[in-house]
Parts: C-alpha cells; structure tokens; sequence
C-alpha cells in the first residue's frame, strides 16, 4: 500500500513541477525533478531494484581492492566507480551519483525541447517507462542519458561533439557504440554540411558495418541475465507493433501548426521521429532476441518527447495527449507497480534488516 502510495505521489509531484517549470520558464523546477528521483534512486534498500544487490556488492568489491573477484562490468567503468567511491566509500552514494547523471541529462534535454512539446507527458512517460530501469541497468541508462543528451548536437551539425559524448557513454556500457546510428539519419542534411562534417559523416557510418556487430556481440553476452516475461509477449508486442504503425503514418503526415513550420524545428521533429521508430523496431526484436531490446533503449527513449511532442502541436493533439495519457496510466499499473524491474514493495536504506 505504502509503495502504491509512494510511487503515485511521486508521479503527480514531477509532472505538475514539469508542467510548472515549462509554464514559467524555469529551470529550477526540473531541477527539483532531478534531485526527487535521483535521491529515490539513492536512498532506495538493496532489495529495490533485481540488480541493485550486485552493483552494491561490487562497489563493496572495489572498495576493499578486490576488482578481480568483479565480472561483467568494464574496466572503464569500474575506474569511474573507485573515484565516486573514493570521495565518499558509500554503495548508496555511488547509486545515487549514477542516478544523479542519468536524471541530469535526460530531463536536461527534455527541459531544452520545452517550446515543441508537453513536458508533462515526456515526464509522464519517463518516469513509468524508463526510470525505473535505472534500479539495474544502471551502467547502461548512464550510458542512454549521455547519447540521448548528445544528440542535442546533432540538430547543431556539431558532430565532433556528438562523437566524443558516444565515445564518452561507451566507458560506462561499451553497447553505446551503437549511438553511431544516428549519422544514417544525418544524410539528410549532406547538401548544407561543411566538408569536416561530412568527413566525420563518412566515418562514422563507414565503421558501423564494424561497431553494429560488436554492439550486438556485447550485449548477447548478457542475454543468460535477462528475464524472458514470456506472458508479456502478448499485449506488449501488439501496443508496440501498432506504436511502429502509427510512427510510419505520423512520419510523412503534417500535424504541426503553421506557426510552428519553419526548416529547423520540421527537421528537429522528424529525426526525434526516426530515432523513435529506430527504438521501437529494436525494442519489439526484443521479444525474440532479449539482447536487442536492450540495444534499442538508446533510441527507444525518444519515446517519451515523441508522444509529448505530437501531444502540443496539430489539429489532432488532443487524440495524442489522450493516447499518450492512457500509455502512460498503462505502464504505471503493469510495470511499475507491477514490480517489474523488482522495484516493489520500495522500502528505504534505513528500514532493511
């Protein structure tokens, strides 16, 4: 009853602060959002969470010098950890510092996309989709946040800056590689790039043919520790096989106001629409390939502005906020408080035994 409570408060309180902040225009709103659910993370027991117990061991691990007895994380990220752990040689602090980044960088982005979309919704969605992934895939949703935030880049055609922030995530889950994706989505802006974009254009797509494999090489080495929900195949498949419907229709059809036409906010809607459509593809394969959805959270996450963004705009916004709503009541109820990512019953590190 208490987790029930919990959880939906949490709920209501981030998405009027979201709602608040883009109505005002102030960041400090978001702000709060970031520290309410990073010190959520942080506090939480370490039976909250399926993996939250092993992170806490192998922080444990690290602290005592020990790294040898830790498998499956990378050395990179293990280094990250020894110097978060050396400022202060607390688990629950290393937990809350990763949250703390993920938050940061994800509700940055949807603070900087405020004028094109409802922030409530990508709050709404955010919180009941993907939050709570971060309870154990924590490495990982770092890794997500900081290629999800670096496509801010792409929009400015600063794609040395993009190329670094992927590089960048790969030390925390070397599976960002596949972040490199996006420069096939680039191609459309060629005739208006400067030649060191299109050189850094070429290479980054040359190497997929390379860095694609080994994404997914990485990540089928994981699949013995993913949960096969075999009941979920069902309605899950279908929702996200009419989400891929209704992403190709929505893809080539205007339903944005006249006021909002002009070159750089059309091409900044479509890529978030391709990328979306890119994480759904990814995602649904998940269901048969269970390492392939985890591959697919870094352009699946697009999710959250996707519907946001079709929920402010167009003659047709209403039927989006409406549809975008029930998702998100949706996953509130099976997932979250489903306990899905063994996020139920939350009890706080002061109360475990």
């Amino acid at each position: 009853m208490f987790t029930t409570f919990f959880y939906c408060i949490t709920l209501l309180c981030i998405c009027i602060l979201a709602h608040e902040g883009a109505k005002r225009n102030r960041w400090k709103y978001f702000l709060t959002i970031v520290i309410i659910l990073s010190l959520m993370a942080g506090l939480r027991a370490y039976s909250v969470g399926i993996d939250t117990a092993n992170y806490v061991r192998d922080f444990e691990l690290i602290m005592s010098g020990t790294i040898r007895y830790v498998y499956g994380l990378e050395k990179s990220f293990m280094l990250i950890c020894r110097i978060i752990l050396f400022i202060c040689g607390n688990a629950s602090f290393a937990l809350f510092v990763f949250a703390l980044i993920t938050n940061m960088l994800i509700i940055y982005r949807m603070w900087e996309l405020r004028d094109i979309m409802d922030t409530s919704i990508a709050i709404l969605l955010y919180y009941t989709v993907f939050y709570f992934y971060s309870f154990n895939i924590v490495r990982q949703m770092c890794a997500v946040a900081i290629v999800f935030f670096a496509t801010r880049y792409l929009r400015k055609q600063q794609y040395f800056r993009y190329v670094l922030l992927v590089l960048l995530a790969t030390l925390f889950h070397t599976s960002a590689i596949i972040g490199f994706l996006a420069f096939g989505v680039e191609l459309r802006f060629w005739k208006s790039l400067s030649k060191k974009n299109k050189i850094i254009l070429v290479l980054g797509i040359g190497i997929l043919p390379i860095l694609v494999p080994v994404s997914f090489f990485i990540m089928s080495r994981y699949e013995h520790l993913l949960v096969n929900k075999e009941t979920n195949i069902g309605i899950m498949m279908i929702i996200k096989f009419v989400l891929i419907i209704i992403s190709i229709f929505t893809v080539s059809s205007h339903y944005f106001s006249d006021e909002k036409r002009n070159l750089a906010y059309v091409n900044n809607v479509v890529n978030i629409r391709i990328f979306y459509m890119m994480g759904v593809i990814l995602t649904s394969l998940g269901y048969l390939y269970m390492f392939v959805g985890r591959i697919g959270l870094y352009f699946y996450i697009f999710e959250t502005v996707y519907w946001a963004i079709l929920s402010k705009n167009g003659k047709y916004r209403q039927i989006w906020h409406a549809m975008a709503f029930i998702m998100g009541v949706y996953y509130l109820i099976v997932g979250v408080l489903g306990g899905g990512q063994g996020q139920v019953p939350y009890t706080f590190i002061w109360d475990m035994r």
